[in-house]
């Protein structure tokens, strides 16, 4: 009677309905709110990630430009058609963390009771590291998602009939070849590997496969996968990247100091004493988020026998030692980070029903710990993602001169940009819009006196006429972005 009286109330009765209700509506406003303002400019590695996807020729490529080529294709054609702007430069990332999201959703709902799921997709979406990479226009976003391809794909392979299996198959196959592409992507391949040969349903389901299915997927793979292994024979380079990521080891590991760089690891992931390290908020996961992590690996290890554990041991014991070489590398232990989470939540649970496994109403009121847990988590981490970018300077991690150079241009006039030396390749690409754009790293003389020039404040250039306008920021430090003059006499 107490059991249906409870089951009969209504928040109860359409409770899943309402958290992925609150799930699609933390997505949308996470990624769309001021998405083209938070951060604030483009950042350093986003100015490379453009040059990069710029310098991409289909039909001359070089071998450098095979690196996170999947990414860079995309954002090409993001630049190209909508113009170099903040919302061109992160719409790709934009659009794949929507699919991300998605993914690890129904992922997580293979993996776990749907309450759980539901719970630990809504924590991970709104967690400071997948925000981070969501709104930001680098190739991290895509890592993610086709390792989140690669697991839902083995989950399907797991609960679906064999007439529809090639399918997720195939999924598997293309999303492995275009982790190639990524640095630091083998090391999930390798662990993703061992895990499976562990999975006695995942030998089994390799060795009914057809031998015309295998010759299809090495055909597929191998149109995939060719590019980049003939970077790698003839590019050492390429092959350093890949193995060693974009990021540069932390100086501590170069100087032999092991104990300084076991804090910086600590403050990166754990501590509120720094609002920012290099443009990215600190810390990367909050101390709830961190509790049930260890929750989740405690009981990994109690439950060590099983396909689970196997998979998240053989990860994490792959990426830790690159993520201590550099904190900043968080990306590559965010999914087994959220399978922990999730492992912690259904122990937590699980727990506490089994302190009163015929009282309903005692089994009712472990939801409220559980909602005021998960409101915190929906609301302190994207507040701690948005107010660290309002409130911290960022300027010599990011560049918000973008927009500002753009309201300036007037495209019917000759216009000398100048810019820093390290920059000039980026703010080149405005030539693409604007013709009569010329993009320089110092004053010039001898030039057309109808000629305009922008001139970055941070380039330290001081031109001995007043300027016709001066553009700046919020930004209390430096607030002069930059200065319009007019050669006009």
């Amino acid at each position: 009677m107490k059991q249906s009286l409870i089951s009969e109330l209504l928040l109860y009765k359409y409770r899943y309905l309402i958290g992925y209700g609150l799930l699609a509506l933390c997505v949308s406003a996470l990624l769309l709110t001021d998405f083209s303002s938070v951060p604030a400019g483009v950042s350093n590695a986003e100015m490379r990630s453009v040059v990069a996807s710029n310098a991409i020729n289909i039909l001359q490529p070089q071998f450098s430009d095979m690196i996170n080529a999947p990414y860079h294709l995309l954002q090409k054609a993001s630049v190209s058609f909508l113009g170099l702007s903040n919302f061109s430069i992160r719409l790709p990332s934009l659009l794949l963390a929507i699919i991300t999201a998605i993914t690890l959703t129904v992922t997580l709902n293979k993996w776990f009771r749907s309450n759980v799921a539901m719970i630990a997709s809504l924590i991970a979406i709104t967690s400071v590291p997948f925000i981070t990479i969501s709104r930001n226009g680098t190739a991290a976003i895509l890592y993610v998602l086709l390792v989140s391809f690669i697991l839902y794909s083995a989950s399907m392979l797991l609960t679906k009939r064999s007439g529809t299996l090639f399918g997720w198959k195939l999924l598997i196959v293309l999303s492995c070849a275009l982790l190639l592409y990524m640095p630091l992507g083998i090391y999930a391949l390798l662990a993703l590997g061992v895990a499976a040969i562990f999975h006695p349903h995942i030998r089994h389901q390799l060795k009914k496969t057809k031998w015309y299915q295998y010759m299809i997927f090495a055909f597929l793979s191998a149109l995939i996968v060719v590019p980049i292994a003939i970077s790698v024979i003839f590019d050492p380079l390429v092959i350093a990247t890949l193995l060693n990521g974009t990021a540069p080891v932390s100086q501590n590991i170069l100087d032999g100091n092991h104990l300084a760089q076991l804090k910086l690891l600590a403050t990166t992931l754990l501590s509120f004493g720094s609002p920012s390290i290099d443009g990215a908020i600190l810390p990367f996961v909050s101390l709830p988020f961190a509790l049930f992590v260890l929750i989740g690996l405690v009981k990994i290890i109690v439950d060590s026998h099983s396909a689970r554990s196997y998979l998240i041991f053989v990860w994490l014991l792959s990426a830790l030692p690159l993520l201590y070489l550099n904190p900043n590398r968080f990306t590559l232990i965010l999914i087994p980070s959220i399978l922990l989470l999730a492992i912690g939540i259904d122990t937590f649970m699980r727990e506490w029903y089994k302190l009163f496994p015929r009282n309903p109403y005692a089994r009712m009121a472990a939801f409220v710990p559980i909602t005021l847990i998960v409101l915190g988590f929906v609301t302190i981490a994207p507040a701690r993602y948005f107010y660290g970018y309002y409130y911290t300077d960022t300027t010599s991690t990011h560049q918000p001169e973008l927009q500002a150079i753009r309201d300036s241009i007037e495209p019917q006039l000759t216009t000398r940009l100048i810019v820093e030396q390290d920059s000039t390749e980026f703010y080149d690409i405005l030539r693409r819009e604007y013709p009569l754009l010329t993009v320089a790293t110092s004053e010039t003389t001898g030039e057309d006196r109808q000629q305009r020039s922008i001139v970055l404040d941070r380039t330290d250039i001081q031109i001995n006429k007043a300027p016709e306008k001066i553009l700046s920021s919020s930004n209390r430090d430096k607030p002069v972005l930059l200065r319009v003059y007019n050669n006009t006499r």
